[in-house]
């Protein structure tokens, strides 16, 4: 990919050389907090949790262009948080805090999926017209029309 801003990079991670991360972070306590990480691969913890963080604060800084970019008017309350990543419960509460906004989760497994979908019948239904004397709906009426069932739980940040 074309990253001209990145500063970096984790390539090549497989699990003969995890384990190998894994023998060598026993023989250098210093470098790993045991009491936050897991005995049978530590290091692989740390990446996780550092690849959730990179999301967390490009998502963070993804939401601060949209503001400069719309103005005052563009104040998230509430975000839907989708995809596999998505039932993480620390992650979860991790871009609470950092992004500021309470978040709702779709109980749809695959709601991005399912929001492609919404978006190409909102085209097909903008393109037909108003076919039949019904009103003819905006692509951003159609979406908003269609049901999304939430799972109950709401994740808001932390104090």
């Amino acid at each position: 990919p074309n990253w001209p801003h990145a500063s970096g990079t984790i390539l090549g991670l497989t699990a003969s050389n995890m384990s190998l991360a894994v023998r060598e972070s026993e023989k250098s306590s210093f470098l790993i907090d045991k009491e936050y990480t897991s005995p049978a691969s530590p290091m692989a913890g740390l990446l996780y949790r550092a690849a959730m963080e990179g999301i967390t604060y490009l998502l963070a800084e993804s939401v601060l262009t949209m503001q400069q970019a719309c103005g005052d008017g563009f104040r998230p309350e509430c975000m839907l948080v989708v995809g596999g990543g998505s039932r993480n419960r620390l992650w979860r509460q991790m871009l609470a805090d950092v992004l500021r906004v309470e978040l709702r989760f779709p109980k749809e497994s695959d709601s991005a999926a399912l929001g492609a979908a919404f978006q190409a019948g909102a085209a097909v239904a903008a393109a037909r017209g108003n076919g039949g004397g019904k009103k003819k709906h905006t692509i951003e009426e159609y979406i908003l029309q269609q049901s999304i069932e939430m799972e109950n739980e709401v994740i808001l940040p932390s104090s």
